[in-house]
């Protein structure tokens, strides 16, 4: 079979290589990848499969400085430890 050759621009290779290797894919609402999130949500809502044959579930996450940003910023501080806590928590320092 003949390999065929399509011309693309850099949003839509690097989207393409993404869902391909992609289980999840998280879409941020900014302006110069806005090309990127809409060919990953056009292509799961069609079914089409990734490399190990699955459809990619599409994860639309919050504008920045919107009400559900900022709490899931509040969720994610609350779980992640933060990394000068780290040694202090594993050496029993209480400082």
């Amino acid at each position: 079979m003949k390999p065929t050759w399509a011309t693309v621009d850099g949003n839509e290779a690097c989207a393409a290589v993404a869902y391909q290797l992609s289980d999840i894919i998280a879409i941020y609402p900014i302006t110069p990848s806005s090309s990127m999130a809409e060919a990953a949500d056009a292509w799961a809502a069609v079914n089409r499969p990734n490399l190990w044959g699955a459809v990619p579930s599409v994860v639309a996450l919050p504008r920045p400085g919107s009400v559900r940003a900022r709490q899931l910023l509040a969720y994610s501080s609350i779980l992640a430890p933060r990394a000068d806590r780290a040694g202090a928590a594993s050496s029993g320092d209480s400082s």
